[in-house]
């Protein structure tokens, strides 16, 4: 998000432009749920883990070596889909080990992930001004990505799949439709938009609008 100015600058990019290819990566999430799910359910929540990492890892790196508007919608894409899938994944996970253990796994997966948006934030805003566009979306998803793929290994093995098939087992909301299940979901899809919607166009606001400028060693 901080390097959406300096990407729309570098690619020439008019801020309808801009709007129309931000928004692939949020409907490419969106249309590509419900295959996400069958997959889970398919394979097993680990073993989709392990596929969405190098899309994503693919879909950020074309974002920051992007040369035109199409190379950044198709990384946004690719991006979404994976992130996508690495989220429903560990949110499968956390479900599964709530019920296994009777813990609260999912509420607590939520705090740290809040905590680690944060840390990454802190970091990210003390490198940005120190590297180039590619050097800084690159960079930084090669770190974080291989990270989450070290504490990816220690997620639960997949061999509870079979209780996917019929009864729904350790997984009881997947493949059943649940009037409450879907209201709730309406309404986290909404607040889901205005979050990203406020992420994606406060730092050109801030540059463009407010008029706070930051001086790049390397644009």
């Amino acid at each position: 998000t901080p390097r959406i100015p300096m990407v729309k600058d570098a690619l020439q990019l008019s801020n309808g432009e801009l709007g129309r290819v931000l928004m692939f990566g949020g409907v490419s999430g969106l249309f590509f749920s419900r295959s996400i799910g069958s997959m889970v359910v398919r394979f097993g929540s680990k073993r989709v883990g392990w596929g969405a990492l190098p899309i994503a890892l693919v879909g950020y790196s074309a974002i920051g070596l992007a040369r035109n508007e199409f190379q950044l919608a198709l990384g946004l894409v690719l991006g979404g889909i994976g992130l996508m899938s690495y989220f429903t994944s560990v949110t499968t996970q956390a479900g599964t080990h709530n019920a296994l253990t009777g813990r609260n796994t999912l509420n607590n997966l939520t705090a740290v992930a809040n905590i680690g948006t944060l840390s990454c934030v802190a970091v990210g805003s003390a490198l940005l001004g120190a590297m180039s566009n590619a050097e800084y979306i690159v960079g930084g998803s090669i770190v974080t990505l291989s990270m989450m793929a070290v504490f990816h290994t220690a997620l639960l093995p997949d061999d509870h799949k079979e209780d996917h098939e019929g009864t729904g087992g350790n997984l009881p909301w997947i493949g059943r439709t649940v009037l409450p299940l879907y209201v709730v979901a309406a309404a986290l899809m909404a607040s889901t938009i205005s979050e990203f919607s406020t992420n994606d166009w406060s730092a050109l606001y801030t540059r463009d609008v407010i008029g706070m400028h930051m001086r790049l060693q390397r644009p």
